[in-house]
């Protein structure tokens, strides 16, 4: 069986992609909006992919950023690129976000565009249930490992402000309401 494999940045992507290496079926892994567009000319049996809660995504996606250039400059202080990318994620979430919006991220889409015509559906903040039907495909007990990219500790709630959650919603107030998620009180 084939199975195609909608990679949404930062839900769980790094987790199901090793998972799906340590199996003997083939698997493909796709996030470009470009593929997602031309799957059909892709042959797969069943589509999957994973969502999550847009607050919490958007929160993952900015320490990522702030991570990464961190590491890159530790290899390399004179990186100019991870030097500018500190600098914006250091502005804040929000000044992020919209930084990002304004044509300087990679993937800007609505996670309604990764959905489409997708077979199977996960949520990220079920992963160890809703993982079971992809399992159940392959008739495989082996979990889903978690891949964690950071775990240094923060405080949500000094990220939870008004500003921050004008800010999502303003760019995606219909991915919000068609999964019905709510910012997570912490």
């Amino acid at each position: 069986m084939k199975l195609l494999f909608i990679h949404i940045p930062k839900n769980a992507g790094g987790s199901i992609k090793h998972w799906l290496r340590n199996k003997t079926f083939e698997s493909f892994s796709h996030h470009t909006l470009q593929t997602i567009l031309n799957r059909e000319k892709i042959e797969y049996d069943k589509s999957f992919c994973v969502v999550r809660n847009t607050y919490e995504n958007w929160i993952s996606r900015w320490r990522f950023a702030n991570a990464t250039a961190k590491r890159r400059l530790i290899k390399n202080p004179l990186d100019k690129s991870s030097i500018k990318s500190l600098e914006i994620t250091d502005k804040g979430i929000e000044y992020w976000i919209d930084w990002y919006h304004n044509g300087n991220g990679p993937w800007p889409i609505s996670q309604l565009e990764y959905i489409k015509n997708v077979d199977i559906i996960l949520n990220f903040e079920s992963i160890n249930t809703d993982f079971k039907l992809i399992q159940n495909l392959y008739n495989s007990t082996e979990p889903l490992q978690k891949n964690i990219h950071i775990s240094n500790p923060f405080n949500k709630s000094k990220i939870y402000t008004k500003k921050f959650k004008q800010t999502v919603e303003r760019y995606y107030a219909k991915e919000i309401d068609y999964f019905n998620y709510l910012p997570i009180d912490k």
